[in-house]
């Protein structure tokens, strides 16, 4: 196996300096000259529900992203993943579609593979990951009408899996004043690979004008492949499909009350994940590591507005159904091979190949209702109450050849055989907002939450624990003009504990404890020129303690609470209108968490897995209307992450890996005249080959990015 590997050690930014830039940035609006005095555009504002009310996001005392529909539209993004470096201090990392695990601020989730998520994700009020393991769906930003990041603990409003933050997908609103639609197509070929395509439509229907609406939303997405099967040539296998159905009702009876009704379905279809070689773009994968991903879902929300509070209800309901699969001859028949405690001491020749499938059923039931204060007074609050039940039933086999393991051992050693988990979780919580004059404003908060879950599993009895934790959250934002805002922010984070499987002959601990997480923050907003130039920047420090993770002790992997890690980083964004034709904006994310001491499988100064130290992103636009009444548009992005790491020292192996750092450029031109509209696009200009998971334990081949892809796009509006 492979030992243990030096990083390259990417350039960074002092502590010292990043804190500077901090308190020294918002400084410079007070001098700066009247740059563009003579724009009459000012940038998009946009408005968010980050705190379960409508704000600007300027109004948020917290580090928040949100990225428009009109935004996603402009980029020309189908997923988080295409802009994820454009979000300062986020990373997304995967194998395929589907599998999805996100780290914002430090929070990567060790061994990275197993656990809960350590950043909360929703699609409108439903969430996706809660109490279930940390893979995300892979959502298709499919009529969206904002993506929120909201970065820090939320321990109040969202409680579990926001240790790090949450990221919130809005789907857009029926329109209840006039019929409207769109349908469009985009056509792609990617560099050394096939054809990627994708048709998508929208129609908005008022039933009753002003009162009754529905949306319908859909599309049909074909993902070309590029990796190679060396040992038969066959070409681009590893290609995926997407179809998405989405269909929304708003109905408001009166000014008071109001209904919303969603509905989504989607099918994600790939015959082999994104393992290769990059420098042939192809895989040496024997076993098809297929990645099928099926989910069901629907959102009821409710809410009533009184003349001192509005009441708010919602029921949501996620049904994901995975089938995977994945190559484990390298790192498998040497296990096999190994003589006891490390292995099973097999005769050489007796296995030469080696595969794992799995597969699984989620069902989560969640409902919230909370009840939040309009007084026109200092003091306002809101208080809620969330439940939430899970019930998986997974699967898995580890397939061998030419003899069955299963045969020779009598038990399968990998995929442990069928289990079914439980996990009835309730919370309840509150916040209190007091204004003590026009400048402050002081918020309180705290979440009590219990979470029972049980586990049932092949070769081991059942399994019960309660895990609870009080989390509170302070907020004081002073915001001295219009347009200058500064804020204090402290929250705890959480994530549940769990159980391990059970293997026969290995000495595994039951179950693991739950992790506490600390996070302190400090920030300022600035607006300068009337709204043409805006500036954030955050500064935090984290402390992660009684961390999930592996454990050294064998190669059958389970886990422990390992350990303690801490550190600093720092969120930069600004956004300029620099004339009416051109804006640019910027982000900047740092992030330095290390482990404290030894302990698992982890050394004093190991990084956090997944979690990038650096990202940068620039974009520049260009927009013009002549007078003929075309509008022509032109955007340039530039994205760059300097990958990360991933440890893993449980025998046999003793790794350090890497992703690569990624430099990322996306071009796109067009233009549009009455409802139709052209567009041509050149996604990963300069054809960057970075590696976005490395080789590491059983995975003998890193995940490849996608290469240049350039394509056309069409769309018609009514």
């Amino acid at each position: 196996m492979s030992a243990q590997t030096n990083r390259s050690v990417p350039p960074t930014i002092s502590r010292k300096t990043a804190l500077a830039l901090c308190i020294a940035l918002p400084s410079i609006g007070y001098s700066l000259p009247t740059l563009a005095q003579d724009t009459r555009k000012a940038l998009e504002e946009v408005l968010v529900t980050a705190q379960k009310r409508e704000q600007r996001v300027f109004d948020v005392p917290f580090s928040v992203s949100a990225m428009s529909g009109k935004e996603i539209a402009e980029r020309g993004i189908s997923n988080l993943m295409d802009a994820q470096y454009a979000i300062s201090s986020l990373t997304l990392s995967e194998t395929a579609p589907g599998q999805q695990r996100a780290q914002l601020r430090g929070t990567g989730t060790a061994g990275g593979a197993t656990g809960l998520a350590t950043v909360g994700f929703y699609l409108d009020e439903v969430p996706l990951v809660a109490g279930v393991g940390g893979a995300g769906p892979d959502v298709r930003l499919l009529d969206m009408a904002r993506v929120e990041v909201l970065r820090g603990p939320q321990p109040t409003l969202y409680g579990e899996s926001s240790m790090g933050g949450t990221v919130r997908y809005i789907t857009a609103d029926p329109a209840l004043d006039e019929f409207s639609g769109q349908v469009g197509g985009s056509y792609g070929t990617i560099a050394d690979g096939s054809e990627s395509y994708r048709v998508d439509g929208m129609l908005n229907i008022p039933l009753i004008e002003n009162e009754l609406g529905v949306r319908v939303a859909a599309a049909e997405e074909q993902v070309g492949g590029w990796i190679d099967l060396q040992n038969t040539g066959e070409e681009d296998v590893n290609e995926a499909s997407f179809t998405t159905l989405r269909v929304k009702a708003l109905w408001t009876p009166t000014d008071r009350l109001t209904l919303s009704l969603m509905g989504m379905t989607q099918e994600q279809s790939q015959d082999y994940q994104n393992f290769g070689d990059k420098d042939t773009r192809s895989t040496a994968t024997g076993f098809p590591t297929l990645n099928d991903q099926d989910y069901d879902l629907g959102n009821l929300i409710a809410s009533y507005d009184f003349d001192s509070f509005t009441v708010f209800g919602t029921v949501g309901y996620l049904k994901r159904e995975g089938n995977t699969a994945f190559d484990l001859t390298d790192f498998g028949v040497p296990f096999f091979e190994a003589p006891p405690p490390a292995g099973f001491g097999l005769p050489p020749g007796l296995i030469t190949s080696v595969g794992l499938t799995q597969d699984s059923v989620n069902e989560t039931w969640s409902q919230e209702y909370r009840i939040s204060s309009t007084w026109d007074r200092a003091l306002n609050y809101t208080v809620g109450f969330y439940q939430r039940s899970v019930e998986i039933e997974s699967g898995g086999m580890t397939v061998t050849a030419p003899v069955s393991i299963q045969d020779l051992l009598g038990f399968d050693p990998f995929a442990a055989g069928p289990s079914s988990q439980e996990s009835d979780a309730y919370a309840v919580f509150g916040d209190v907002r007091y204004t003590f004059n026009d400048a402050w404003e002081l918020t309180v908060g705290v979440r009590y939450y219990e979470d029972e879950r049980k586990l049932n599993a092949a070769l081991a009895p059942q399994r019960e624990a309660t895990f609870d934790t009080v989390n509170p959250s302070v907020n004081l934002a002073w915001t001295p003009t219009d347009d200058s805002k500064y804020y204090f922010n402290a929250g705890k984070g959480f994530r549940s504990g769990g159980f391990n499987n059970l293997i026969p002959g290995f000495d595994i601990p039951e179950s693991f404890d739950p992790e506490e997480f600390y996070s302190y923050e400090i920030g300022t907003k600035q607006e300068w020129l009337e709204g043409m130039l805006s500036f954030e920047a955050a500064a935090f420090y984290n402390q992660w303690d009684d961390i999930q993770a592996p454990s050294p002790a064998g190669a059958v992997p389970f886990y422990t609470n390992a350990g303690a890690a801490s550190g600093p980083g720092v969120d930069l964004s600004l956004s300029a209108m620099l004339s009416e034709e051109f804006s640019l904006s910027a982000t900047y994310g740092w992030t330095d968490m290390e482990y404290d001491e030894n302990s698992g499988d982890r050394q004093k100064g190991d990084p956090l897995d997944l979690v990038t130290k650096q990202t940068f992103s620039t974009s520049l636009a260009w927009a013009r209307t002549l007078d003929s009444g075309l509008d022509l548009s032109a955007r340039l992005d530039y994205q760059y992450t300097d990958g990360f790491s991933l440890t893993l020292r449980s025998p046999p192996f003793n790794q350090q890996e890497s992703a690569d750092e990624r430099n990322l450029v996306n071009l796109r031109l067009g233009g549009a005249y009455q409802h139709y509209a052209l567009y041509v696009f050149a996604n990963n200009l300069l054809d960057d080959d970075g590696t976005i998971y490395p080789i590491i334990g059983s995975n003998v081949e890193p995940v490849l990015s996608m290469p240049r892809t350039i394509g056309v796009e069409m769309r018609l509006s009514f």
